[in-house]
């Protein structure tokens, strides 16, 4: 009672600024972008005066974070920007050129110990005799010199809140020419765009012969968020090389939400997911793994996981309710692209190749997990499976290495494989893909 008490207050504390409610019990995936970009040019050339100036700036900052129980945690984050400046002035017998370079960076500037986002300036500065007059400061040749400047725009990326995105949205709907805000039950999305060329559609005439265009740069943002089960979350244990999770870069430490799940590796990257029940994943090199059927909220409802392709050791330390997990070899459309700061979600129906009994062996000799999990792993399981589906070389391998699994083939055959048994199996480079699946079932 207390809790549904404390969710009302926020509820109308909330909808005397937002037209939509965030209860305090909701959970949410969000991912903010922004992009600045612009480039102004201006020319004066004068009898007594000469003025020569290019600007141009090019910087993104994207963040993809969660929320549950309140609380935000960060999923990943992203930035990326270079600014420069060069200017050339002065008379008809002395130049002035300056260059200025910019790197956008996150952190803190001076003495103050406040994260923000500030670009990092590196000038140089050279004097050109045009007239031979050599004067003590020609004489000194280029002159650099460094200094930081906080850039307020990007201060949304700091600390990301689903406060921000509200008023992302409250903003445009106050006003629709500069983007729009969609809403629906499961969430909401939005774009707004402000400055560059429409705010200076005409040159400005200053100093005479001149013009200036293509400034102040254009502001982008785009942001969408969705409602998530709560109970489906996952924590990211352990990374070695790069990994993503639905499209973007992820770090150690971080904690994901389940539904829509898409775990990719590259190279010989390794990744190791551990979920509330118990369940821990330790995805290789190369593979790419659904793990959204491991988000089910009704009990009866087996888990899965669905392979595309790569290795995996599969991990179960406590059965938590002897819920059944099946593990679904084959082909499955990407489920989770970060595209246009919008995150994409395509079917996840199960389309996998018809694997005849080609190999009827328990095993293949020569065949053996690629990498290694430690011994303290399989010490604290009951149940450990390392499953390998190849669908360049067409093979697949699995290994019981601890308790026992149910193996059912595409023909309907099942097959109990014990602790230390193998099953490895091959198809023709014909095979047609089918309806049917190739399902690993853990007891």
């Amino acid at each position: 009672m207390l809790r549904t008490s404390i969710s009302v207050i926020i509820c109308i504390g909330l909808l005397i600024a937002f037209p939509v409610c965030i209860f305090a019990e909701d959970c949410w995936v969000a991912h903010l972008k922004l992009t600045v970009s612009g480039k102004m040019e201006k020319h004066y050339k004068g009898d007594k005066a000469y003025h020569e100036e290019t600007h141009g700036i090019d910087a993104k900052a994207q963040v993809v974070f969660g929320v549950q129980n309140n609380l935000v945690h960060i999923i990943s984050k992203d930035i990326n920007g270079h600014l420069s400046h060069i200017l050339t002035a002065g008379d008809k017998c002395e130049h002035r050129h300056t260059k200025t370079d910019g790197v956008l960076t996150e952190g803190t500037i001076g003495s103050s110990k406040k994260k923000t986002f500030y670009w990092k300036y590196r000038s140089s500065i050279e004097y050109k005799d045009l007239c031979s007059r050599c004067s003590k400061e020609l004489k000194k040749g280029p002159v650099e010199h460094s200094w930081e400047e906080e850039d307020s725009r990007f201060k949304y990326f700091i600390n990301p809140t689903m406060t921000i995105l509200e008023r992302l949205c409250q903003s445009v709907q106050a006003n629709p020419k500069t983007g729009y805000c969609n809403r629906t039950a499961k969430g909401f999305s939005g774009h707004m765009k402000s400055g560059g060329k429409t705010l200076n559609a005409r040159p400005e005439k200053q100093m005479g012969e001149s013009s200036y265009t293509g400034w102040p740069p254009e502001e982008v943002y785009e942001w969408n968020a969705r409602k998530v089960p709560c109970k489906c979350s996952a924590e990211i244990t352990y990374i070695k090389g790069d990994a993503t999770f639905n499209g973007v870069s992820i770090k150690e430490g971080t904690t994901i939400n389940l539904d829509s799940a898409l775990i990719e590796t590259v190279g010989r990257s390794e990744i190791k997911i551990k979920t509330k029940d118990g369940i821990h994943i330790h995805v290789g090199g190369h593979s790419i793994v659904d793990l959204s059927g491991l988000c089910k909220e009704m009990p009866e409802e087996p888990y899965t996981i669905g392979v595309i392709r790569g290795a995996f050791y599969y991990m179960v330390t406590q059965l938590a309710g002897k819920r059944r997990t099946e593990i679904h070899t084959g082909w499955i459309g990407v489920r989770g692209r970060l595209e246009q700061g919008r995150i994409h979600l395509a079917s996840a129906g199960h389309v996998t190749l018809d694997l005849p009994m080609v190999a009827q062996k328990t095993g293949k000799a020569d065949m053996k997990p690629e990498f290694d999990i430690g011994s303290a792993d399989i010490k604290n399981s009951k149940v450990v499976l390392y499953h390998n589906y190849n669908p360049d070389e067409r093979y697949l391998f699995v290994q019981v290495i601890k308790g026992r699994v149910k193996f059912r083939d595409a023909s309907g055959v099942e097959k109990i494989v014990k602790e230390g048994e193998k099953v490895y199996k091959t198809w023709p480079q014909d095979a047609q893909p089918q309806s049917f699946k190739t399902v690993v079932i853990i007891d």
